[in-house]
């Protein structure tokens, strides 16, 4: 049975993201030399199929993702993507030398996980202080390909409900679009709905 939040929960969890991407574009703006925007994020439960669906509704559309395995009281995968043009475009803004994907240089594939890992440290790192839970994150990892290969991982083979985050973001001066998600399992989506209860719990007690 899929795991219920609450219209308080989610609108919670929504301002605790809302905070993590505030930290994000302010640290985007410096890297890339431009306005970051970002829109309120969407919560969902999903299964991992409709996540991809969401994510990826043309399975075969060429794309660049990166992913950070997390750990702790929640535990997961946070993924950052981008479409390719999309992706391309920030390395043109970064580096200034843009190609195909498929010539992607190692500088220039460090420049995307370096994107992708400020977004994720952000949004998780804002998820650890707020609920005053410690959270391991692996090293960030770049992945270039189609949405199928992305979504289609032997070690990703999850098929229970998930907690999809969904953030579209853009450059002010640049149309570049991205998605982040949170997947994570029927357990820890109970720990984060029992720790979002501990949050409500404490502002209550402020604002007494």
């Amino acid at each position: 049975m899929a795991i219920q939040f609450t219209p308080l929960q989610l609108d919670a969890l929504s301002e605790v993201f809302n905070i993590g991407v505030g930290h994000a574009a302010s640290a985007l703006s410096e890297l890339l030399h431009d306005s970051v925007l970002l829109n309120i994020p969407e919560l969902r439960i999903v299964s991992r199929d409709e996540a991809g669906q969401l994510l990826v509704p043309n399975l075969n559309q060429k794309v660049c993702a990166v992913s950070q395995a997390f750990s702790g009281s929640f535990v997961g995968e946070a993924l950052v993507m981008f479409p390719e043009e999309n992706s391309l475009e920030l390395v043109r803004l970064m580096i200034g030398k843009p190609m195909p994907l498929s010539y992607l240089t190692e500088l220039e594939q460090d420049a995307l996980t370096e994107i992708g890992n400020i977004i994720l440290n952000a949004c998780i790192s804002t998820l650890s202080d707020v609920f005053g839970e410690a959270i391991q994150c692996d090293p960030p990892v770049l992945h270039l390909g189609s949405g199928r290969d992305l979504l289609d991982r032997p070690d990703k083979k999850q098929s229970h409900e998930i907690l999809m985050l969904q953030i579209a973001f853009s450059l002010e001066k640049r149309e570049v679009k991205g998605f982040l998600a949170f997947l994570l399992d029927t357990s820890s989506l109970d720990g984060l709905r029992t720790g979002l209860d501990r949050f409500l719990t404490g502002a209550l007690h402020r604002a007494g």
